[in-house]
């Protein structure tokens, strides 16, 4: 079982500033192994630290899309993480099939272009992720010695043949994960609670009222879910 485990987070209030037209980014395209072009928006904070910015990947759902992390993204870089925000392959603006299992890579992929970038913290990597985005980040984190931390919104046992709960068990022992489902998502919160009895890692958890599913909870959820991810990622992070 894990280290130990979070069942509440402090009241805390959050105030963001955003543009009118939202945070600048810039696009990236990059090629796979396979010779898909998988693309993503990078975001990065107004300061930036000698060592580089402390980064976020994040991951979208089935059949979302980047644009889904709307409500994360201007939070993240005020808070003085960059962000590496993709289209998942087969999804969005990114090429070829869904292939979950090319999919993985893919991860492993990015992380390793993250820590060629000179404005990266290559020591300072984490993903959030939503669905089978969440599954795809805590096993991505799980192979990635640079990822210190990993949340996942809405995971589950087995989402299309990615099972997570053998790397929150055996290969993230010294690294973190924030596993965050809905009261009402059934399959989502029986999972969890397995994950919980399994995991050999240091281990948050937050069970919330209703039924919103991944990245759903920002549209019913957003004012807990938003502070909810920064408070984790500050404490496993050390972005400020």
């Amino acid at each position: 079982m894990g280290r130990w485990v979070i069942i509440g987070f402090m009241s805390l209030v959050w105030v963001w500033m955003t543009s009118a037209q939202g945070p600048e980014s810039v696009l990236i395209e990059r090629e796979s192994a396979d010779g898909v072009v998988l693309v993503g928006d990078l975001y990065l904070p107004d300061e930036i630290e000698e060592s580089g910015a402390p980064t976020v990947l994040l991951m979208h759902m089935y059949r979302g899309r980047r644009g889904d992390w709307g409500p994360l993204i201007g939070p993240l870089i005020n808070a003085g993480y960059a962000v590496l925000n993709v289209d998942l392959r087969g999804h969005g603006d990114s090429g070829g099939q869904r292939d979950w299992v090319l999919a993985t890579q893919d991860v492993a992929d990015w992380f390793a272009w993250l820590k060629e970038q000179p404005s990266i913290d290559a020591t300072r990597l984490g993903v959030v992720g939503a669905s089978i985005g969440s599954n795809l980040a805590l096993i991505g984190c799980a192979a990635e010695p640079a990822c210190l931390t990993a949340v996942a919104l809405s995971p589950g046992l087995d989402y299309a043949g990615l099972m997570p709960e053998e790397s929150l068990a055996q290969d993230m022992t010294e690294q973190s994960a924030l596993l965050v489902t809905s009261r009402g998502d059934r399959e989502s919160t029986a999972a969890v609670r397995q994950m919980v009895t399994t995991a050999d890692t240091e281990l948050g958890v937050r069970i919330l009222q209703g039924d919103a599913h991944g990245t759903l909870m920002f549209t019913r959820r957003e004012f807990t879910v938003v502070p909810l991810i920064l408070y984790w990622l500050d404490a496993e992070m050390a972005a400020r």
